[in-house]
């Protein structure tokens, strides 16, 4: 039940840093075009940055191991949302069906995980669910657009691999499997920048929050119903597969809290990107990052209960 508590100390701090950007927004500090572009900074330059610093560690053979593990594990945890927003989200006449399929499958692994992990679990459960992030974008970049522009494009694919998340894991590859260290200066900078992903992610988060109109959200049992599979059954169905592996409790666990994170905050970025509606999403993903601070919380003491 330790980690559980400390799972629920850190979401409760990563609630209060929600609760800023709430504020910011809120007060006019922060606008919509400058949330924007902050997260085109987090997406692009600080995620990225956070990998590559976890990666600087001396290659070991179980490290290595691990990574494999935690690349087959995303995959498994990925398919299992694929399967799910499949059977049981039904196709619809205005195409909001595709937002949910995709909110049901792709996780806030980038924004939300990535800290929490990082407070739980230190750089090496970082370290290992950089993996998650790049099967994630291999899955939205490729699937996912798909699903959201309903028609097949061969620059999607290019895009999965091009994205700064996966390139970000190929370097942190190069880096561990040959023990390179960055040289001191630029080490430090990295170490900088990467230190900005818990704050500004979830202050950001706050400020799609306030943008969001959450108490029509709850009213919604189409928006309940994706929640509850988003937060839920994928979590449930992830952690089944877990208790019958046997590896580093690092790996299960860091895989764990990556599926129970709410609704991806790019399914509002992928429904601007192909003419869905935006309000619809980013509703979807207000209310399920509302609902994730008792979720997480309670799907990894069950987990810990289990595991007994």
């Amino acid at each position: 039940m330790t980690i559980a508590w400390n799972v629920a100390a850190q979401v409760a701090v990563m609630f209060l840093l929600m609760a800023v950007g709430f504020a910011s927004h809120r007060l006019h500090f922060v606008k919509e075009d400058g949330a924007a572009q902050f997260s085109s900074f987090l997406l692009m330059i600080v995620s990225p940055a956070v990998i590559i610093d976890a990666f600087q560690t001396p290659f070991d053979p179980q490290l290595a191991k691990g990574l494999l593990l935690s690349f087959a594990l995303a995959t498994v945890s990925h398919l299992i949302g694929l399967a799910a927003a499949t059977l049981l989200i039904r196709r619809d006449e205005t195409n909001r069906y595709r937002i949910q399929r995709f909110a049901a499958v792709y996780s806030n692994c980038g924004f939300m995980a990535i800290p929490l992990i990082g407070a739980i679990l230190g750089e090496r459960g970082v370290f290992y669910s950089s993996t998650y992030i790049a099967v994630f974008n291999l899955f939205m970049w490729t699937h996912g657009d798909i699903l959201m522009s309903g028609k097949t494009s061969l620059r999607s694919v290019a895009k999965a691999f091009a994205n700064p998340s996966v390139i970000s894991v190929g370097v942190g590859l190069v880096l561990f499997l040959t023990s390179f260290h960055l040289p001191g200066i630029l080490n430090e900078t990295v170490g900088y920048v990467a230190a900005l992903n818990t704050p500004l992610a979830m202050v950001i988060t706050g400020v799609n929050m306030s943008m969001s109109d959450l108490k029509s959200a709850f009213r919604d049992l189409s928006l309940v119903k994706v929640a509850l599979i988003r937060l839920l059954l994928i979590p449930a169905m992830m952690m089944g597969v877990l208790l019958l592996v046997r590896a580093d409790e690092t790996i299960l666990l860091a895989n764990l809290l990556a599926t129970s994170c709410p609704v991806a905050a790019t399914t509002v970025l992928f429904s601007n990107r192909h003419g869905r509606d935006a309000g619809y999403a980013s509703k979807l993903v207000a209310l399920t990052t509302l609902l994730s601070i008792l979720t997480i919380s309670g799907i990894t003491a069950v987990y810990g209960l289990l595991q007994g």
